[in-house]
Order: C-alpha cells, then structure tokens, then sequence
C-alpha cells in the first residue's frame, strides 16, 4: 500500500511541475465555480474563517447560523475535525469541498461568509482578493480603480499583507 501512496505521490508531483500556473482572474472564476457548485450542498448559512496561516497545518473555524458553537478543522496537510457540532456535524465530503478553495501554496481560504450576501477572501499569489455578491456588496470599499466583476460577483485586489 506504501508503495502505491509513493507512485502517486510522484506521479501527482510531476504533473503538477509541468502545469503552467493559472492566471489571477483564473483562479478567481475556479474559486468563485467551487463556490457555486457547492452553495445549495454546502454553503447555507455559513461562515467560515482561517485560524492559522502560513502556518502548518491550514486549520479554520465554521460557524453555521442554524447552531449553536462552532467546529475547527484542518484541511492540510491532512483532514482533521478537532471540534464538531452535536447535531449536523461536519464530516470529510465537507472539509474537501473547503479544501478545494486552496491551491498548492498558491490560493488559501481566507473567509467564506454566506449568511447574508455572499463573501469570499481568498489569498492568491502574492495578493489578497474580496469577492462578493449580494445586496449588501461594500460599494464604499468599491471605486473605479480596483473593482472587477465576473458575472454578478463583484471582487477588489490588494496587495498580500501577512501581518493582516
């Protein structure tokens, strides 16, 4: 079993190598598609926020609006749940549809928020970019400069700052 962990592993590691890297926008659209995909299964109600990064391992905290408390669980470097819900607890098929958001050391999860309207941070690359869609988009934080739009998602660019 050791042996066919090895040969995937390499296999995976070489064809990762030869993979160009997406582009900015690129990863935003796979992000903002993952997101869609899973919204109705996944993402009801929910909040989600990074506990510890750059850290090893990617640990988060998730708030679901129908409960009470919270669950903490890592998606690298292996799937872990440290704290879960009594009633409607998290399980694996959960943590992986999160851990789809990140990308290599590339693109990592900051924020999911789906309560009211719909908010996504995500660090890509050497910047860090808001996502959002709703009613309630932060137009203030909006102007002609650095605003975007893919759809009806709206999404800002700024630069990384690891103290933040």
């Amino acid at each position: 079993m050791t042996y066919f962990k090895f040969i995937v592993f390499f296999s995976a590691l070489f064809l990762s190598c030869n993979q160009k890297p997406a582009t900015l926008n690129e990863e935003i659209v796979r992000v903002i598609s993952i997101f869609e995909n899973g919204e109705d299964t996944y993402f009801q109600d929910i909040s989600i926020k990074i506990l510890r990064f750059p850290a090893n391992p990617i640990t988060y905290i998730l708030r679901k609006m129908s409960s009470t408390g919270y669950a903490i669980f890592d998606t690298f470097p292996e799937y872990i749940i440290h704290k879960n819900f009594l009633k409607n607890p998290i399980d694996s098929m959960f943590i992986d549809k999160v851990a789809m958001f990140n990308h290599n050391e590339d693109v990592i999860l900051q924020r999911l928020s789906n309560v009211e309207d719909k908010k996504i941070q995500i660090k890509v690359y050497d910047k860090m970019v808001y996502i959002y869609k709703g009613d309630k988009v932060p137009f203030y934080k909006l102007n002609a400069d650095n605003v975007y739009n893919y759809n009806d998602w709206f999404y800002i660019i700024k630069p990384y700052d690891p103290k933040k």
